[in-house]
């Protein structure tokens, strides 16, 4: 289950445990293919890899679209650890919004639990929102990485799983999030 463990003091905390080995996991947040379903779910937003270079000092460049708004989400990852940790400044171009995000991925029995942080919130609105976001790209990780564990999946094995088939089994999930929300982003729902 996602639950915030502490907003104080600027900082957004999620718990979550995924259904599937670390490296499943860190390939969801990891690869290109992937990151483009989950990333700005929520708010209705449908991202482009443009650069993924992951590695210390690498960048990450996204663009961002939904009906009329375009944005530009970007950073630079600051560890890379993989299966264990990946930590990154996270801007978005021609804004002052500029924050940190950890990820910690631990083994939790025959699945991985990560810990997410993320710090340095110009508002509280865009910590409100971020709070609002990330429980639901951690529910369409959840559900496709449950999907490519067996139940559900696109996929038809998981010693096969590649990144396209966790991709649309992504996809899946995302169609199946939007279709229980009506469609409409965290940010019009509350």
């Amino acid at each position: 289950m996602t639950a915030p463990a502490d907003r104080r003091h600027n900082v957004l905390r999620l718990t979550r445990r995924f259904a599937a080995a670390p490296d499943l996991v860190w390939q969801v947040w990891t690869d290109p293919d992937c990151v483009s379903v989950w990333f700005a779910s929520s708010h209705g937003f449908r991202a482009s890899v443009l650069e993924l270079d992951l590695r210390p000092g690498g960048l990450w460049r996204l663009e961002n679209r939904k009906t009329g708004v375009i944005e530009h989400p970007w950073g630079v990852y600051h560890e890379v650890e993989p299966e264990r940790r990946l930590s990154y400044s996270y801007l978005f171009a021609g804004t002052d919004f500029h924050s940190t995000v950890s990820v910690d991925f631990s083994p939790d029995g025959d699945g991985t639990r990560i810990e997410l942080v993320q710090t340095g919130f110009p508002d509280a609105e865009a910590e409100r929102e971020h709070g609002k976001g990330w429980p639901v790209a951690l529910k369409i990780m959840g559900d496709a990485l449950l999907a490519a564990s067996g139940i559900g999946s696109v996929l038809p094995s998981l010693p096969k799983a590649r990144a396209s088939g966790i991709s649309a089994d992504l996809e899946a999930a995302r169609r199946r999030w939007e279709d229980e929300h009506g469609g409409k982003p965290s940010s019009e729902r509350d």
